[in-house]
């Protein structure tokens, strides 16, 4: 049982830094965009 916690939560180590990366990108679209508007 714990094995398998830890592997999720390295599994989700790994996505969630995908996550704030992709979010980050995200946030700076909306901003460049903001620009325009």
């Amino acid at each position: 049982m714990t094995l398998k916690i830890s592997k999720i939560l390295k599994a989700n180590r790994n996505s969630t830094s995908v996550i704030i990366r992709v979010y980050q990108n995200n946030m700076k679209n909306v901003n460049e965009t903001g620009k325009y508007n």
